[in-house]
């Protein structure tokens, strides 16, 4: 059995319905206004050592926010600033380094984090992953970063073409797969909503780093991923689901993920899919959203 109590499908609903009503409104908030990010990115952090999670440490999650909160933080300059920016460097070269130190600083992350747990095979997922988007993004046109408001928010002036989502998606099975919080769901859980929120919104890869880069601060205010905050037993595996399942489970996202980048990696490779390509199927997804 997966499931601990019988609340657990109404929260697991609620939760995943919530984390894509915090995901939309974040987006929401945004697009509004261009110095809303720059705020967001700057304010948001200081809630965490006055709010409930005074005196809580976790090395993970500062790492993850920090990295993350970087990227942000020059694109936030950036869409805040642009005329000066624009003056002082060269904004889209800037961005471009922003994104690579932004993907290296993250795979790198998870890949000593699998060769510390001894999931060997994550670190070639993780190396499969970097590679992909290190090429898309050496490829992509120098489209300028744009801000209108109400439109998506797009770095590279486009969205991701559907092998980039599709490698990151991938890569976030393995990851998701080996959440510290397991035997918890709610890591799971919120930042799935993301990774879908993000496929619809127009810009995958900005939307989704900021709505886990949001997603990441409030779990070091509140600790909604910890054990006590929805109660021992909810939103949990069973402990025998743990045990004796979950470590197959595990291994075959692991498995999976492999498999799947190593097949984009091959697309790529032998010139069957062309990283730098904006397909029409991705407009089409994001048009509900804009």
């Amino acid at each position: 059995m997966l499931l601990t109590d019988r609340d657990s499908i109404f929260k697991y609903t609620f939760l995943f319905l919530a984390a894509l009503v915090f995901c939309y409104i974040v987006k929401l908030a945004v697009n509004d206004s261009r110095y809303v990010l720059l705020s967001l990115v700057l304010f948001l952090p200081t809630l965490v050592p006055i709010a409930f999670g005074m005196g809580r440490k976790s090395g993970r999650l500062i790492q993850l926010i920090a990295i993350q909160g970087t990227f942000l933080l020059v694109l936030g300059t950036y869409i805040a600033f642009p005329d000066v920016m624009a003056r002082i460097i060269d904004v889209d070269l800037a961005i471009k380094v922003a994104l690579f130190a932004y993907i290296f600083a993250q795979a790198c992350g998870f890949a000593l984090f699998s060769y510390k747990n001894k999931r060997y095979l994550n670190i070639f997922n993780s190396l499969m992953a970097m590679a992909i988007f290190f090429g898309y993004i050496y490829q992509s046109a120098p489209d300028h970063l744009q801000f209108e408001p109400h439109e998506p928010i797009k770095p590279l002036g486009h969205n991701e073409p559907p092998i980039i989502i599709a490698a990151y998606c991938f890569w976030f099975v393995s990851v998701i797969a080996n959440s510290s919080r397991c035997p918890k769901l709610v890591e799971i859980y919120v930042h799935s909503a993301s990774v879908i929120f993000a496929i619809f919104s127009g810009s995958f890869l900005f939307y989704r780093i900021l709505t886990a880069w949001s997603l990441f601060v409030l779990d070091m205010i509140f600790n909604y991923t910890g054990v006590k905050f929805w109660g021992e037993r909810a939103l949990r595996m069973s402990n025998r689901f743990a045990t004796n399942r979950w470590p197959k489970l595990r291994a075959g996202c692991e498995c999976f993920s492999f498999v799947s980048l190593a097949t984009l990696v091959g697309y790529v490779i032998t010139g069957r899919a062309k990283l730098s390509e904006d397909l029409i199927l991705t407009a089409e997804l994001a048009a509900g959203l804009r």
